[in-house]
């Protein structure tokens, strides 16, 4: 999928005819500032916006630490993305991330 940071989201409508859908917060390896990634999805119709919907109550799950739920949906996305967060909230539901935390997915690698 094509990413976008937030400062570009604001023109994905015009480019791509669509909406940006916030994929995750993520601290890139040597950064310490996370950064919060979107994906330019489809035009404005109902089954995009109902992937839309989905994908955003699984994110909300996900952050609230209900890993197992979030899981279960994106897995039923079935899409790259949710896939690969569902791989993510099952390796916290094995083991969950210590408190406080902020959401925020730590890449080790570059």
């Amino acid at each position: 999928p094509s990413l976008i940071l937030p400062f570009l989201t604001i023109r994905v409508d015009h480019f791509f005819g669509g909406v940006p859908r916030e994929l995750d917060m993520v601290a890139v390896k040597g950064k310490a500032e996370p950064l919060q990634i979107f994906e330019p999805i489809g035009p404005d119709n109902a089954e995009f916006l109902e992937t839309f919907q989905r994908y955003d109550k699984a994110l909300t799950l996900y952050r609230a630490r209900r890993f197992a739920d979030a899981a279960l949906i994106w897995e039923e996305i079935g899409d790259g993305p949710s896939l690969v967060m569902a791989a993510r909230a099952h390796i916290f539901t094995q083991t969950p991330p210590q408190e406080p935390w902020d959401g925020v997915w730590v890449m080790t690698t570059k």
